[in-house]
């Protein structure tokens, strides 16, 4: 009896811990049967819906941003430094190589939906859609070869003290600095983070953060904020492109009189940084000041394609600038043409200067409080808007005024 109630006791506790382990698999990555209840669609593999797919998706987007940040640099700046010495950035490189590495083998495990409709979550076809998808296997694996560890294996050679690995190593390195250049097809993977972007949109979680920071700061303020990051952004990687197009056509002679005239030394790269950002920053703005100029035929080259893409963007920040600044200005325009003829006939009538002040005071007051009475009747008509959410809106413009109404509430 005791060996049943034992054997009993150990099965009981089997089930509540699948049970647990059953809820956490459908909380955080959607594996559960289909609940047609609820209307929750079912999954063997990891839905792409869900929070565990979500953040995937998040930190591959980061990811990619701190690649596409980095990257230019590492190719520009730090290009030529010793083999025995690691970027600063080898830790958050490490992290990153490892991150796509994983994302490539959980990608086997996430399912999909169809162009067409319908949901696919057999293993054997996300498999085969992956091996068969140029995009979405083989690009990710040609781009995501882990260099930050031949960075830091070439370098520990160095630390170890054998007589041959500081020659070794310098060998390698001259291989390594030849497959590195494959870094610059991670600069392609960009186009992957619109498809985590639009995996979250989906997801509603785009939507409601973006959502919530225009609330906060103002949809005004998101399109310049916007604006002012592609902006930065481009003016990044042309000013790291500058740069190493100015390394390989001059000589080292040539970079020393460049930088000395400007009180600038070669191993101070935040200043030389700074430097190319700031030439690169008044070709785009079309300023162009004269102090800095392209020398070699490599430089003037490049000068004439940075030429066409800062013309093209900077006409785009203008007319986006132009765009902000008239919704900006548009309500105080209204008002002033609205109490243009009220003006007119207070200096026409000679009326005294206070009696004219509390005259446009009354009348701003006036005029803001007819667009809102207009905006309000305009927006609780529209009779494509849900009668809840009407109803819901109309208790937040009344200040709950209706919900003392008992057929209302």
């Amino acid at each position: 009896v005791m060996s049943s109630w034992s054997s009993q006791d150990s099965e009981d506790s089997r089930r509540r811990k699948q049970s647990r382990l059953g809820f956490w698999l459908g909380r955080l990555c959607g594996i559960r049967p289909a609940d047609k209840q609820h209307a929750k669609e079912g999954s063997r593999l990891i839905h792409p819906r869900s929070p565990f797919a979500v953040g995937m998706a998040i930190c591959s987007v980061c990811a990619l941003g701190y690649s596409a940040i980095v990257l230019p640099i590492k190719m520009s700046f730090w290009k030529d430094s010793s083999p025995c010495k690691l970027d600063p950035t080898i830790g958050a490189d490490i992290f990153v190589d490892i991150f796509f590495m994983v994302e490539i083998v959980v990608s086997f495990f996430i399912g999909y939906h169809k162009s067409g409709g319908g949901y696919v979550d057999s293993f054997q076809a996300v498999a085969l859609h992956n091996l068969t998808s140029f995009e979405r296997f083989w690009f990710d694996l040609f781009t995501s070869v882990p260099f930050s560890f031949l960075d830091l294996s070439i370098a520990q050679a160095c630390v170890n003290g054998v007589p041959s690995s500081k020659a070794d190593a310098g060998n390698a390195f001259q291989i390594l600095r030849m497959l590195k250049l494959l870094r610059l097809a991670r600069l392609f993977k960009m186009y992957k983070s619109m498809h985590h972007l639009r995996t979250l949109k989906s997801a509603n979680f785009t939507s409601n953060a973006v959502d919530e920071l225009s609330y906060i700061a103002g949809p005004t303020s998101m399109k310049l904020l916007s604006t002012m990051i592609s902006l930065a952004f481009f003016v990044h990687v042309f000013a790291c492109f500058f740069w190493r197009v100015k390394i390989d056509s001059n000589t080292d002679a040539d970079l020393d009189s460049f930088l000395s005239s400007r009180s600038i030394e070669l191993e101070n790269k935040s200043e030389v940084y700074m430097l190319c950002y700031y030439f690169v920053f008044t070709v785009f703005s079309t300023v162009g000041f004269g102090d800095i100029y392209p020398v070699t035929f490599q430089e003037r080259l490049l000068m004439v394609f940075m030429f066409v893409c800062g013309s093209v963007f900077f006409g785009y920040i203008m007319a986006q600038l132009n765009e902000i600044l008239q919704s900006i200005n548009k309500e105080e325009k209204e008002v002033s043409q609205f109490m243009e003829s009220y003006i007119a006939f207070l200096r026409q009538c000679r009326a005294p200067p206070e009696t004219e002040r509390r005259i446009l005071r009354w009348v701003r007051f006036y005029y803001s409080e007819e667009v809102s009475a207009k905006q309000k009747r305009e927006i609780l008509s529209d009779t494509k808007l849900p009668n809840e959410f009407r109803l819901a809106l109309a208790q937040s413009l009344q200040d709950n005024l209706f919900q003392n109404v008992p057929f209302l509430v």
